[in-house]
């Protein structure tokens, strides 16, 4: 018994010395030792840190095979040697049913209809740290012929590429060095965003509950921007440069090139669309879906002047976008991205312009996909009207380990931020309530995948799609079918309650400021009609500006955004001396190489933006060059002119330019900083009021919008108001105007005048008050030796 007992205790210590040196000699294969020469082609230049792994994939308890399309999926990877699961979702609200790329061959421009790969984008969690339903995802990958994306876990930012068919690797992304032609910089702003002194604070305080309590329902409707990419020639020619790894990526993306252009192309799609997906994933917490409808790319020859200057290349991408781009590209959103390397800065867009021309932003591509994508996410939070959270007291909700801020921060490194801050909400907010999503609330009718059953959004052939058998909690939707229960008429909707549509005229979407018109239910669908406003050049704000795509941009809003309740335009005498001047203290355009360009006469008002305040700083940054202009006429009346250049951020175009849109005479907006017909820089789908017997208003679809009383769609007979397009209703719309402040009367200069300025840098409030004493000294001298 005791020979025995030795005998199975030895045979017993062989079989653990055999399993650990099996184990030794499998961990010899994962430390890339054995790798191919194919396979180590797949992993960043210079990364030496990684681990090799082959994934697990289970879907219906079933195998798999290359590519996965299948609506959900568990993928089982090893981190280290532990053991993580991937619970994914196929992201089916990602790419537009009409997908296509364009690019360039031989000098022609060459369009490809949908993707060159299957469908295989997807967006989960990691299983052990799904802690609620609603937590944030932490994980957006393709699985078109293996796992490649990204994941965030235990304060990390990792990356997971396929090297073939079955071996992986992962590794943390701030161990990558950038590929590109300049190393991988830390994105940050130039500015540091000021608290808001208490006067300001309570003022914007009062102003979000107002606006909650009237505008809850546009912030909880999901929105859809309806996204376009657009690769310049050196972003193109950068993937042309790594040939090697950009033919074995190839792989991915489940279609061998034929030549270097067909590789490259491929893979710029691959490339936008991971970006896209990412995107998408931080902003579907805040109700906000990302769709890509097409994708440009300039594989021969830039389209506009792309230089280093950052600002001055997204001020043409902007024009080329409104001009040339959108006419075959439509979209709600659209972002250059970039391989020149810009100077002092990694990203730029535009402030409070979603919606509107000049909605753009442009990106530094390093090919570091997640970097690429939060700098992304961070210049549209710009186009949502989103500042930086520097500075000011923001929380930040569902704040995964490790990571030390949110998206709008001035400054991003890894791990990246994964979450908007309640400041970007309330911003996101205030913009929603001014009219600056008015393009936002078409919702997609056809997906580019087939339609599926249980992914959670109604498609063709469906009655209703709760998400899966195990996730739906709809009682009026059965989860297996998609087919509505038997008592229900509707499962969901903004017109459907308790399984029923809502009565017809009842308000399903309230107006939100004075060019937006109210929508209501039909009787007959769950849903809102598409959301429809006043045609742009109708007056609003009191006649101070005229409707633009949904907005009313006048000089008084823009100076109350600066400096407060008590900001408002300045007197004329400032704007027909000073933008006149060719410097920094008034100007309509700048160029390249930072030469002031003076306005014409005609153009002033669309130049710099000239305020009065009581205020003695601006409410937001502390970063400013400010000048303050005074004129004194010889009957000694003082006119105050207050100016900034600025910073919002190195990443934000200098904000105290008079806004594109905004009224500067009869039928005139600015448009590029010249004062031009309205009707000359807008397609306006013609109306006339007169169309609608005086008892209506034009919308923006060319339709009559009629009052209480009257029936569309001529508004000539007995109804109960609205148009064709939001239905009818009982009551007269209402809507909120503009905050409006008193006119300021125009001041001409009279004999011998005296002009002041002061410019000072940085910081500005100890200086405002010495330069306020300098400049009434200066000027009681100047009034005393007038009256002697």
């Amino acid at each position: 018994m005791i020979t025995l007992g030795s005998s199975k205790i030895k045979s017993k210590c062989y079989s653990l010395w055999l399993t650990f040196i099996l184990s030794l000699i499998s961990l010899s294969i994962l430390t890339g030792a054995n790798l191919t020469k194919e396979q180590k082609q797949q992993l960043p230049h210079g990364l030496r840190s990684y681990h090799l792994f082959k994934p697990e994939v289970t879907i219906n308890g079933g195998k798999y095979q290359w590519p996965i399309v299948s609506p959900n999926a568990s993928v089982d990877i090893n981190l280290n040697g532990e053991k993580l699961t991937l619970d994914l979702q196929r992201n089916d609200g990602l790419v537009d049913h009409h997908f296509h790329h364009t690019y360039q061959v031989t000098g022609q421009m060459r369009r490809q209809r949908g993707l060159t790969q299957p469908f295989c984008y997807y967006h989960g969690q990691i299983r052990q740290t799904a802690k609620a339903k609603d937590s944030l995802d932490h994980v957006a990958v393709t699985a078109c012929r293996g796992i490649k994306g990204i994941f965030h876990y235990h304060g990390h930012d990792y990356a997971i590429i396929p090297l073939d068919d079955q071996l992986h690797a992962t590794y943390r992304i701030k161990d990558q060095k950038d590929q590109s032609s300049s190393h991988l910089k830390e994105f940050r702003c130039a500015s540091k965003i000021a608290k808001l002194n208490p006067e300001t604070e309570k003022w914007l305080e009062d102003r979000k509950a107002l606006h909650l309590r009237r505008r809850r329902d546009v912030f909880t409707e999901t929105k859809y921007v309806e996204l376009v990419l657009v690769n310049d020639k050196r972003s193109f020619d950068f993937l042309k440069g790594n040939l090697t790894v950009v033919e074995t990526r190839s792989i991915q993306l489940t279609m061998i090139a034929d030549n270097v252009l067909d590789c490259a192309v491929k893979y710029c799609v691959g490339l936008s669309s991971q970006v896209a997906n990412i995107v998408d994933l931080r902003y579907k917490s805040i109700n906000v879906r990302v769709a890509l409808m097409s994708l440009v790319t300039w594989s021969e020859t830039d389209k506009i002047l792309v230089t280093s200057n950052a600002s001055a290349t997204l001020s043409r991408f902007a024009n080329y976008s409104n001009v040339v781009l959108k006419k075959s590209n439509p979209y709600d959103n659209a972002q250059l991205l970039t391989g020149v390397s810009l100077t002092n800065k990694i990203g730029i867009g535009y402030l409070s312009t979603m919606c509107l021309p000049n909605s753009v932003g442009m990106v530094e591509n390093t090919l570091n996909v997640e970097g690429v994508a939060t700098i992304m996410a961070h210049e549209m939070g710009h186009n949502f009207g989103m500042n930086h959270d520097t500075g000011r007291i923001c929380s930040c909700p569902n704040m995964p380990v490790g990571v030390t801020s949110c998206i709008m921060e001035a400054a991003l490194h890894s791990p990246y931020p994964q979450a908007f801050s309640s400041c970007s909400v309330a911003d996101l907010f205030k913009s929603l309530y001014e009219g600056l999503g008015s393009c936002l609330f078409n919702v997609p009718t056809k997906l580019y995948t087939n339609p599926v059953c249980g992914n959670g959004f109604k498609e063709s052939g469906e009655e209703c799609d709760c998400g899966s058998v195990r996730e739906c909690k709809d009682r009026c939707c059965n989860a297996a079918t998609c087919k509505l229960q038997s008592f229900a008429e509707c499962a969901s909707g903004s017109c459907c309650a308790n399984c029923k549509f809502k009565a017809r005229s009842t308000l399903c979407r309230k107006a939100t400021n004075d060019c937006d018109l109210p929508e209501y239910c039909s009787g007959t669908s769950a849903d809102c009609p598409a959301n429809v406003v006043k045609q742009s050049s109708l007056t609003c704000g009191n006649g101070a500006g005229y409707c633009y795509n949904g907005a009313c941009l006048t000089t008084n809003a823009q100076c109350q955004t600066l400096w407060g309740p008590t900001g408002k335009t300045a007197p004329q005498i400032c704007w027909d001396n000073l933008n006149k001047m060719g410097n920094e203290s008034g100007f309509c355009k700048k160029t390249d190489a930072g030469q002031f360009i003076a306005c014409t006469a005609s153009n002033v008002q669309c130049g710099k933006l000239h305020c009065d305040s009581q205020a003695i700083r601006p409410v937001i940054g502390n970063s400013w060059n400010l000048s303050i202009a005074a004129f004194v006429s010889r009957p000694g009346k003082l006119t105050i002119c207050k100016s900034i250049s600025g910073n919002l951020g190195s990443d934000i175009p200098d904000p105290g330019i008079v806004l594109e849109g905004t009224k500067c005479g009869d039928k005139k907006i600015c448009f590029d900083n010249e004062c031009r017909n309205i009707n000359s820089v807008i397609n306006i789908k013609q109306c006339n009021p007169i169309d609608c017997s005086n008892h209506g208003i034009c919308n923006s679809n060319g339709n009559c919008h009629c009052d209480n009383g009257y029936a569309p769609p001529s508004c000539n007979q007995p109804g109960n108001g609205g148009s064709i397009d939001s239905h009818d209703h009982n009551t007269l719309p209402t809507a909120t105007s503009a905050p409006t402040s008193s006119t300021t009367p125009t001041s001409s200069v009279n004999g011998n005048s005296t002009i002041l300025t002061v410019t000072k840098d940085h910081e500005i409030s100890r200086a405002m008050r010495s330069s306020y004493n300098i400049l009434f000294i200066v000027l009681l001298v100047k009034i005393a030796f007038w009256h002697s």
